[in-house]
């Protein structure tokens, strides 16, 4: 929500829904979050299919949803041109980046580690992946004119959601090919990440609350839209 003192274009005091975030844009950015965080969570459990898995749904989702939003396929590949100053520019080269260590690395994994190089190029696939499941919530902190994202939080929670999202599809995906006992680890784990990502959103409504006037009227509308469900 704009918490511009002008209401659109209609020179009205008041605020308006933003339509430029729309829902291709939060498909992407889900698919960075969960490709990330599951290849993230795959290398540190040793499970290559969730590796593969979370490659594809960051190197095909999210571009896919990224091309849906901007519109003109052709022209979207010069959002990768300026590193400098767009916080989009250094996610799409850290998806490309990721896309071919992450591939080497799932590879020489299958191959039980015969390439050389092997640990210089898993260090920059998980190098690359963090890019990619944080650099979202820096372009949205920087959104100042939505009072809900604008907060220095917003980084660390897209890395809160891909962890968790990534830990809870491996346990998903592995879950029947586990004991009793690690089952029960990795339930608590998960569990400890929800209730990490629930303190989050509370931080998130509590500052925006305490924030600007549209920061309010967002949380406001937010925690009705629960309370109605």
């Amino acid at each position: 929500m704009s918490t511009s003192p002008l209401h659109g274009d209609t020179f009205r005091l008041g605020y308006r829904f933003q339509r430029h975030w729309d829902l291709p844009m939060a498909n992407a950015f889900f698919c960075g979050e969960l490709g990330a965080g599951l290849f993230l969570v795959s290398m540190a459990w040793d499970f290559p299919p969730g590796s593969i898995l979370g490659l594809l749904i960051t190197c095909i989702g999210k571009p896919f949803f990224h091309l849906s939003h901007m519109g003109v396929p052709a022209k979207s590949w010069r959002a990768i041109l300026r590193p400098d100053r767009s916080w989009t520019s250094r996610g799409l080269i850290a998806i490309v980046v990721f896309t071919g260590a992450g591939v080497i690395h799932t590879i020489d994994a299958y191959l039980g580690g015969i390439l050389p190089y092997g640990m210089v190029i898993q260090f920059v696939a998980v190098a690359a992946a963090l890019v990619v499941a944080a650099y979202q919530g820096f372009a949205m902190s920087h959104s100042t004119a939505i009072a809900l994202w604008s907060t220095a939080m917003m980084p660390f929670a897209s890395l809160l959601y891909a962890v968790t999202g990534g830990g809870v599809l491996v346990f998903l995906l592995q879950g029947g090919e586990l004991g009793m006992n690690a089952q029960g680890h990795r339930a608590s784990v998960i569990a400890v990440m929800l209730g990490a990502i629930l303190i989050m959103l509370l931080g998130l409504l509590h500052a925006a609350y305490h924030g600007s006037p549209g920061g309010k009227v967002s949380a406001r509308l937010l925690i009705r839209t629960q309370y109605a469900k």
